[in-house]
């Protein structure tokens, strides 16, 4: 009875606060208006794959700080390994360099004052290869986040406050376990789990031996495995936490499928960007 009780008022805290779904979107939607077509298509595409897979956990369930949304490559890095501070490396003529200046454009123009989209490089490359994603977050989930690991997270001169860009490149050039943990906040996995996965890795490192795991998953709309997902010890069953975390998402995505079928034009296409407004105003 108590968890019952439990999940009902996560789910009302996270998704029924909001008595009005109109907002003033005013910033935003000129921000997107002013991108030319091709730019607009590319804008709709990131905010389908948000809103279809896990960032819908951070716009509407509020449990995911941060979400991956898109996987990017790049062929602009230093490519000798032997060179050191060189001035001239990246082709800034080449496809990829303006492919980088068109995802970086769109991205400036998803800004919706809690809720952003950022694009992020990541710390390793090979062979001229720099690997990049592009993640949506929510900062108020990001500020409640730091504030329940202050203590983490004041050792890198981190508080609540911190604009969540800046903190997500703080966690990608720090070392690898507190870079696994940072990470493992950001992305909404349970205390539990996060956890596990940095035992997991100080194990493996210091015996060269793989700690065996299962993974619990939270379905999307686009597939049922494999993006909101996190490690738990092999063998080992949910508990009440990782209940209540499948509960919410599983509430969130029946409301998404509902509100998805209203903005679906009569040719099948979908009004990605008015979804978006409308899912990110019902969440507020």
């Amino acid at each position: 009875m108590r968890k019952s009780i439990l999940i009902n008022t996560l789910l009302s805290v996270g998704l029924l606060s909001a008595c009005s779904v109109t907002q003033n979107f005013t910033k935003s939607s000129s921000s997107y208006q002013k991108l030319n077509n091709d730019d607009k298509a590319l804008a709709d595409t990131l905010l389908k794959k948000a809103l279809e897979n896990e960032g819908l956990y951070t716009i509407s369930a509020r449990l995911k700080p941060m979400s991956t949304v898109a996987d990017l490559t790049f062929t602009l890095a230093q490519k000798d390994s032997l060179a050191k501070g060189k001035a001239q490396v990246a082709e800034v003529g080449s496809i990829d360099y303006k492919k980088l200046q068109q995802y970086q454009k769109v991205v400036n123009a998803l800004q919706f004052g809690d809720i952003g989209f950022v694009l992020y490089p990541f710390k390793i490359q090979r062979n001229g290869i720099r690997n990049a994603t592009i993640s949506i977050y929510r900062q108020s989930l990001v500020d409640s986040m730091v504030n329940a690991n202050a203590s983490f997270y004041g050792q890198f001169a981190v508080t609540a406050g911190v604009p969540a860009p800046l903190l997500i490149g703080i966690t990608e050039y720090e070392n690898s376990y507190d870079r696994f943990r940072s990470y493992g906040n950001l992305f909404g996995y349970p205390l539990h789990a996060v956890n596990f996965f940095v035992e997991a890795a100080i194990t493996n490192d210091e015996t060269k031996s793989f700690v065996k795991r299962d993974f619990y998953n939270m379905p999307v709309f686009s597939r049922e495995t494999g993006r909101f997902v996190y490690a738990l010890p092999k063998d080992s069953k949910p508990n009440q936490i990782d209940e209540q975390i499948k509960a919410r998402a599983a509430f969130a995505l029946a409301m998404f499928k509902q509100l998805r079928l209203q903005y679906t034009r009569k040719n099948g296409t979908v009004d990605y960007y008015g979804l978006f407004l409308k899912t990110m105003a019902i969440a507020k």
